[in-house]
């Protein structure tokens, strides 16, 4: 009896789950790695002994030159745990100093073959900037780099030699590997300078959970799963990879609080599968924001129809905002859902590929530099519930079209027409749309403190209502331009002449940005001068007149006149102050209204009353060329105005 009881107790410790330490520093690998005080040095000796239920502790803080490799599986009840503590995996290696070759110019190379396949390696500087440039190796600056096929290029200055800048390249793969195991969980891990990817997953893996991990400066993806994988990631930093997302084949993926942003191709790349992101931000990437694609899986069995392979997307609750290409794209057949989400300040706001499927609820779509919405010729589905699109700039087919001419081809619901509302809701970033009746109706409330990633976020459009009186809003065009829009007169010539109000860093009576505004105007003999107008937005949310306004102007003591004005609801424009730019530097222009009402009205109803909502605020500049091609740019920033009673109507 007690030979069995003895038995059993010794099974119980047997079976007990274990966790291994790893120290990089002052680790040993001859230890048991079974306490902070006998860690493992080393990764690769600790991931061995994984087997269910233990768990993998990381020195807080440290940095491991050496990749993370899974041999084993966990299970649902009993899951292998990764707790990185805020570890940082690196694939750095200074570059071997004995294997420089001088070419000429300069040009010095270090032959290796790790250029291959979707590795792209990348070459730092002493100081861990990224100086790898996508170019030839004659077309080099001073202290640049190229990496392809044939191994490093580096230009060196003149007199020095390659070993003189203590350069470093990513050697090692990626960093967190896994090749075909299941039910694992990675928590607060960083993966940096990996010539492929941060977290690698392929093969038939389920189970995967990563949380508070970090994927930045790696050659390919911050974060990529292949093949036949199902994983969720749950609070995730991706930045400065080539892609901060790319997911494909017939994995399935779910994202929960991702910021992608600064990634040189696109935030987040899907191609096939299912995929699903929600509470996320993605910004300022190079090529494009999100790109959803149809894959191939053939080499799993699965045929071209498959619905897993045309790919179908949900996104919810996501935020897209700066950077270059499009906003969205939904490729040739692919399946999406998007729900409220803010699509903003991009190049084109939503592209969509031919048999694609797209379905907006309550998501806005504005301020984006070429388009609100690009549509193919023949999409399968394209349908929007509640949403907004501002300003109206749509492509169909490739040609200029509007909501109207988009309804006949592919029928609006609700209230899409409508444009957004500048209040203090949606200047947070939490969607408010307008019904036909003006009244809000509430969207998601989107609670950006979910993110932990997030720091410095700027609110897309730059508003600001008054706490105390809820009367007067200001812009001080950091990151929203509600200058945005140019018109030229006469219209019948307006094709001769480019014009554009675009946010721009050459100058700023305050912060960083103000909105640059140009026009080139041609040499033409039956047209001596002409009148540019600068359109504010439209303020869906000013629902009484304005009563005072001011903004700052940069001139360039060009001798233009300009004069400003309101333009209410029913079209009927009231005119206010003007001059001569005849100053350099900043001036501030202003207009009481209740101390100088308006005098000069002209169209709309003609009742010599502003009637709001909306309101839109004008400046017009009268450019004289005299037969001579003349080129105007002047600054403006820091728009203020109030509203309040309505003046009194001004006596002719």
């Amino acid at each position: 009896m007690k030979k069995i009881a003895f038995c059993l107790l010794l099974l119980s410790f047997v079976s007990l789950a274990a966790t291994y330490h790893v120290d990089a520093v002052s680790g040993d690998d001859t230890r048991t790695g079974l306490s902070p005080q006998a860690a493992f040095r080393t990764l690769g000796k600790a991931s061995k002994l994984l087997k269910p239920g233990d768990t993998l502790k990381l020195a807080p803080g440290q940095i491991y030159y050496e990749s993370l490799q899974f041999t084993t599986n966990g299970t649902p009840a009993k899951p292998i745990v990764v707790e990185g503590q805020n570890a940082i995996l690196s694939g750095l290696e200074p570059v071997p100093k004995d294997g420089w070759k001088q070419l000429q110019n300069g040009i010095w190379h270090n032959q290796n073959q790790l250029k291959r396949g979707s590795l792209n390696p990348l070459v730092f500087n002493d100081k861990l900037e990224l100086i790898s440039q996508p170019t030839q190796p004659q077309n080099l600056k001073a202290g640049f780099a190229t990496w392809d096929k044939d191994g490093i290029f580096f230009k060196c200055e003149d007199g020095k030699h390659p070993n003189d800048y203590n350069l470093h390249g990513t050697y090692k793969v990626s960093g967190v590997i896994f090749t075909g195991q299941s039910y694992i969980i990675v928590n607060d891990l960083i993966c940096q300078h990996f010539a492929n990817d941060g977290f690698n997953v392929h093969g038939y893996c389920r189970g995967l959970r990563f949380q508070n991990i970090v994927g930045r400066w790696n050659g390919d993806d911050g974060f990529s799963v292949h093949e036949d994988v199902e994983a969720v990631v749950q609070s995730a930093h991706l930045h400065h990879n080539d892609y901060g997302v790319q997911d494909i084949n017939a994995s399935r993926t779910l994202f929960f609080g991702i910021v992608a942003e600064d990634n040189r191709r696109v935030g987040i790349d899907l191609y096939g599968g299912t995929r699903s992101v929600e509470d996320s931000i993605v910004r300022n990437n190079g090529y494009g924001q999100i790109n959803l694609s149809q894959n191939s899986a053939s080499h799993l069995g699965y045929r071209d129809d498959n619905p897993m392979l045309t790919g179908t997307f949900f996104l919810k609750n996501v935020l897209v905002t700066g950077g270059n290409g499009w906003a969205l794209r939904a490729g040739p057949n692919t399946r999406a859902t998007v729900a409220n989400c803010t699509f903003l300040n991009t190049e084109t706001g939503l592209k969509l590929e031919d048999a694609s499927t797209t379905h907006l609820i309550q998501t806005i779509v504005a301020f984006n530099a070429k388009s609100q919405l690009d549509i193919a010729g023949k999409p399968a589905q394209f349908a929007a519930s509640n949403s907004v699109f501002h300003p109206e700039s749509i492509l169909l087919a490739g040609k200029e079209s509007s909501l109207e001419a988009i309804g006949t081809f592919c029928p609006l619901e609700g209230n899409s027409t409508e444009r957004p509302v500048f209040s203090a809701d949606f200047a947070s970033v939490r969607p408010r749309l307008l019904t036909k009746d003006r009244r809000i109706t509430a969207g998601a409330k989107f609670d950006f403190s979910v993110i932990p990633y997030l720091s410095e976020f700027s609110v897309p459009v730059e508003y600001a209502r008054s706490s105390s009186s809820g009367q007067s809003f200001s812009f001080d065009f950091e990151s929203e331009n509600p200058w945005c829009r140019t018109y030229i007169e006469p219209e019948s010539k307006s094709k001769n002449v480019t014009h554009s109000s675009v946010l721009s860093d050459e100058q700023a009576a305050s912060g960083k940005r103000s909105a640059k505004v140009h026009a080139a105007f041609p040499a033409d003999p039956k047209q001596p001068s002409w009148l540019l107008k600068l359109f504010s937005v439209k303020f869906d949310d000013v629902d009484l007149p304005v009563t005072f306004w001011s903004f700052k102007l940069y001139g360039n003591n060009c001798g233009v006149a300009y004069r400003i004005r309101v333009r209410d609801s029913s079209g009927e424009q009231h005119y206010g102050p003007g001059g001569t730019i005849d100053w350099t530097g900043w001036k501030t222009i202003t207009w009481d209204l209740k101390k100088d009402p308006p005098t000069t009205f002209h169209g709309g109803d003609g009742n010599r009353i502003q009637n709001a909502p909306p309101v839109e605020l004008v400046v017009d500049f009268t450019v004289k060329t005299e037969n001579q091609p003349r080129d105007l740019t002047v600054y403006v920033d820091d728009l203020f105005f109030k509203i309040g009673a309505q003046q009194k109507q001004a006596q002719e």
